[in-house]
């Protein structure tokens, strides 16, 4: 079957800039099942332009981020947990899909997924600082927490067929179907791009 007639079945992989889905204007891949060598999805590779509008968008978000109440950080991820919990099965389907485990090994990959969110959770403890008197003669000392910057992260997957290597942004589908989930288009820092060939 030629790949334009696999690519109109295949799942469309929209990027999000800003808080908005699109199409990206860069070449595709398409993502095969590990298990099956079906495809089942259209990845993108995003240009540099849509790159850079996605590392745009998250700088120009920071500050007001930073300056959100950690307690109101902490809600957002408790209302993520509550979406993760809902939407369990589709979840552990994509899981499965994309990296070709059996239903029980994506269930457990969701379940430390889970409990990743759950430690986040717990941020506003975390992001205490310390305090010790006397470290020396009048001397205190104490220390705080800062966000820095807003990051990238990238994982490097193998690909089967061609033994080719691609960085895929954390998440892929999976994070993109949280955002759609989660946040709609009001997130205000959440940003996907997909990866390049190294």
């Amino acid at each position: 079957m030629p790949s334009s007639a696999i690519a109109t079945q295949l799942k469309p992989c929209p990027i999000y800039i800003n808080g908005k889905p699109q199409n990206s204007r860069g070449e595709t891949l398409i993502q095969h099942n590990p298990a099956t060598g079906e495809p089942v999805a259209e990845i993108p590779l995003c240009t540099s332009e849509e790159v850079s509008a996605a590392i745009a968008s998250a700088e120009a978000a920071f500050p007001r981020w930073s300056a959100t109440p950690v307690l109101n950080r902490c809600r957002v991820l408790f209302h993520f947990h509550q979406l993760m919990e809902k939407h369990a099965d589709e979840l552990i389907a994509l899981v499965t899909e994309e990296n070709g485990k059996t239903r029980e090994e994506a269930r457990g990959s969701f379940q430390r997924g889970l409990e990743c969110v759950e430690f986040a959770c717990g941020v506003s403890s975390l992001m205490m600082g310390e305090t010790v008197e006397h470290v020396g003669a009048d001397v205190d000392g104490w220390s705080t927490r800062h966000c820095l910057r807003s990051l990238r992260r990238n994982h490097t997957v193998q690909l089967p067929s061609d033994g080719s290597a691609l960085d895929v942004s954390g998440g892929d589908r999976l994070r993109q179907y949280f955002y759609s989930e989660a946040f709609g288009t009001r997130a205000p820092i959440l940003s996907t791009f997909a990866g390049t060939r190294t």
